[in-house]
């Protein structure tokens, strides 16, 4: 009788053991949880987390339908419309500064086509348009704003077009490089690729092959650390911005 009650006791605590730990992580130890169930328990809570981790995706029929609509050119002068990204900036209205900016960095290293350098090339971009945002302040309401809707500047981002990203920059889908883009978006985020501050422009070579380069394109690119490594993706420039 002593034994059982023993037993009982055992088995008892071990279950109030396995409810707490459950509560604290979300997995179950019960005897009937396989190493493989705990494995794929595990693989579902980092699924959702990441989810979790993406920002506002916008992909609203309707939304995406008068985003197309201004995106288009006049059909009189043939021209941008004086407002080309106001439906996508109000379909973003809620987002901060640093989300926009980071959304416009992961959107451009996308359209860079350079999986194998996707960090690299990430740093490079997020810093010069930093440049950009820091040369525009008290020269605009929003300085992000103004850099990030400035008309067919990322139009690799923000442009309809087969290449271009710009339903990626409306709804990320990749949450490794989102977390990468949005800690490049930091105001405190280390300068590591010590690219001068007049650093405003740059060209993506590998983002569509039918698109010739301009000739600033092919004139002398700004050396850093890692130019070299990326020059075939990204080459940077100094450019007169204002």
């Amino acid at each position: 009788m002593r034994r059982l009650i023993h037993q009982n006791v055992a088995t008892d605590l071990r279950l109030l053991i396995a409810a707490l730990l459950s509560g604290l992580t979300g997995f179950s130890l019960s005897n009937s949880a396989t190493a493989s169930e705990v494995r794929d328990r595990q693989i579902t809570k980092l699924s959702v987390t990441s989810e979790e981790a993406l920002p506002l995706c916008v992909n609203d029929s309707e939304q995406i339908r008068t985003i197309e609509e201004s995106l288009k050119k006049d059909p009189i002068t043939k021209r941008n419309k004086p407002q080309k990204y106001a439906a996508t900036a109000a379909a973003l209205a809620s987002s901060t500064d640093a989300e926009l900016l980071a959304r416009l960095i992961y959107a451009e290293t996308r359209a860079a086509h350079c999986p194998e350098l996707q960090d690299e090339v990430a740093t490079a971009i997020a810093q010069v348009i930093k440049n950009r945002i820091a040369k525009r302040q008290g020269k605009a309401p929003n300085a992000t704003k103004s850099v990030v809707f400035e008309t067919d500047q990322f139009a690799s981002s923000l442009n309809k077009y087969e290449e271009s990203q710009w339903r990626e920059f409306l709804c990320p889908s990749d949450s490794k490089l989102w977390s990468k883009a949005k800690a490049l978006a930091q105001p405190d985020s280390p300068k590591t690729n010590h690219l001068p501050s007049d650093a405003h422009n740059y060209y993506l070579y590998k983002h569509a092959g039918r698109f010739t380069p301009p000739k600033w394109a092919r004139g002398e690119a700004v050396s850093f650390a890692g130019s070299d490594k990326l020059a075939s993706c990204i080459k940077v420039f100094r450019l007169p911005f204002r």
